[in-house]
């Protein structure tokens, strides 16, 4: 018996779904006197495609606060005003805050969770595409310092 055949809703199943985007999306972009669009955007287009292929809105912003916290770990403060050092202060809480909540949601469970579904998509790229495939087993393989195949 072959086990490599799925039936329609017989796989693992992510998607997000918000709502909100199902109705605005249904109603147009015109809700009664009130423009309503996904985003904002002098090129909607543009920024549609940054969002959905190169990075989301927190992963941009992460990168930002990244290269933000490095560049104050590499500064002077003893010439900064003391409400400047107070704004400098006030970021730095904040970044250990979501740093705090990332580790919250950093657990063993989670990331079995995040395994378990990198290799159910591992496992589809056998048939739907073989050369990522075999890349993604090598790379893996070499990771965990494996020889490859």
């Amino acid at each position: 018996m072959d086990n490599s055949i799925q039936f329609p809703l017989s796989g693992a199943v992510t998607q997000s779904i918000n709502p909100w985007d199902f109705w605005i999306k249904s109603l147009s972009s015109q809700l009664g006197f009130i423009n309503i669009r996904n985003v904002t955007s002098s090129d909607y287009r543009i920024e549609q495609e940054i969002i959905e292929d190169v990075a989301s809105y927190g992963r941009q912003i992460g990168q930002i606060t990244d290269v933000l916290k490095v560049l104050i770990d590499h500064s002077a403060m003893g010439d900064l005003q003391e409400d400047q050092k107070q704004t400098i202060g006030r970021f730095e809480k904040m970044i250990s805050e979501i740093e705090q909540v990332k580790k919250k949601w950093k657990t063993p469970k989670n990331l079995l969770s995040e395994i378990d579904t990198m290799l159910s998509e591992i496992r589809a790229l056998k048939t739907e595409s073989p050369a990522t495939y075999e890349l993604a087993v090598n790379k893996i393989e070499e990771a965990l310092g494996k020889k490859a195949k």
